[in-house]
């Protein structure tokens, strides 16, 4: 029955202690000892908050003081940033970060490098006071050309204020367990109190944890730099393209022609369209060739025939470029292709219809001067003798 009492007592003081702890003013008494101070820049590489048993009684006017009325000025932040620097050595670059962390109370916290000897990249994160956090920027971002800059702010002094809050009602409710154990008399309340007593130490030892580890980043802000060369000038590999009109002797057969000759250098002859209209054959053709084999391609095409427009577009490639290029075929040549007559035969027919049309009137003109000679003009009577005063 008392053990009963004992716990009912224990749990009701909880209670009523986490209740009050908001309304009731700090003790600088050694048994409700707070954490140390979250601005003080002490705690160099590795070192985090102090732990509760060897921590001193704050003052009322420190950041770290609980106190239901917080100052602006008193706002608990998170300080974080990111810098992507440019620099040509990254071992280099590497010991100005670490000599500008330690210049100003910090350490370096992780470092990681990759790439080649001679183009080496760095990712190095430090810790630095928070006082000092903007300064550490200024510092990293003269060591090169800055590619990437992001800085970030987290304000959590309503978390830490609620962590301290509830250790403070964790440390009052083991003061008045270990007053109860020491009135207690049976086993049984003491078994009772004992393991309500471990369980309230493992509350205090976990908020304690959160508590130290808050106030570590709030004083130590982190900076990650990450090092590497200059990015060398992208060139974006324009394939060449080129447009023709041309007047050729057979349409069909210089169709023919193309498409053997691209197929046989890996390309694709992409679209063919032949038309024919009386006398008049045309025909629109679309290829793709390797950029390889672009000007010889063209070289071929000119040479087919008379070369109405031209449209080159060779792209930024030199001679070794195109070499090196995609093994693919991405060179477009566009080409309309028009049946077109040679000029000699052009004058043979001229000179053959000429002399029909002279035969033709020849004819013509020979015809009607008979017909002319036949109906027109009467014969001519005979002439006599007599008609001349010739005796017959």
């Amino acid at each position: 029955m008392i053990g009963k009492t004992l716990l009912f007592f224990v749990v009701l003081s909880a209670a009523i202690g986490v209740a009050c702890s908001g309304a009731e003013p700090r003790s600088s008494s050694p048994q409700n000892q707070l954490p140390p101070d979250r601005n003080s820049s002490t705690g160099g590489q590795g070192q985090g908050a102090s732990k509760p048993s060897d921590t001193t009684a704050q003052s009322k006017q420190g950041p770290g003081t609980f106190s239901p009325s917080l100052d602006v000025a008193q706002r608990d932040v998170i300080y974080t940033a990111t810098l992507t620097v440019e620099t040509e050595a990254a071992q280099t670059g590497l010991a100005e970060v670490r000599r500008i962390a330690e210049g100003l109370g910090g350490f370096v916290d992780q470092l990681a490098t990759s790439g080649s000897p001679d183009r080496q990249s760095a990712t190095i994160t430090i810790r630095v006071p928070q006082g000092q956090f903007f300064n550490a920027l200024e510092k990293l971002e003269g060591l090169g050309k800055v590619r990437d800059r992001t800085v970030k702010s987290e304000d959590v002094t309503d978390q830490y204020i609620d962590l301290q809050a509830r250790l403070e009602a964790s440390r009052k409710e083991e003061q008045r367990i270990l007053v109860l154990l020491d009135k207690s008399g049976t086993l049984a309340d003491v078994l009772t109190l004992e393991k309500e007593l471990a369980r309230v130490r493992t509350d205090i030892e976990k908020l304690q944890g959160q508590l130290n580890f808050l106030a570590r980043r709030i004083n130590l802000s982190t900076i990650t730099v990450t090092l590497s060369p200059p990015q060398a000038p992208v060139v974006v590999e324009t394939a060449p393209s080129a447009g023709f009109s041309l007047g050729v002797r057979n349409v069909s057969d210089t169709v023919e022609y193309l498409r053997n000759l691209v197929v046989k250098g890996g390309g694709i002859v992409d679209k063919v369209s032949i038309n024919s209209t009386g006398s008049t054959t045309k025909a629109t053709m679309s290829l793709l060739v390797r950029t390889a084999q672009f000007k010889e391609t063209l070289s071929a095409i000119e040479d087919m025939g008379r070369v109405k427009t031209k449209r080159l577009d060779e792209g930024p490639f030199t001679e070794n470029q195109a070499a090196e290029s995609s093994p693919y075929p991405n060179a477009r040549i566009d080409l309309a292709l028009v049946s077109e007559t040679s000029l000699w035969v052009v004058l043979i027919r001229a000179l053959i219809g000429f002399g029909i049309f002279l035969f033709v009137g020849a004819v013509i003109a020979g015809t009607i001067l008979l017909y002319y000679r036949k109906v027109r003009v009467p014969p001519m009577p005979p002439v006599t003798r007599a008609s001349h005063g010739e005796a017959p």
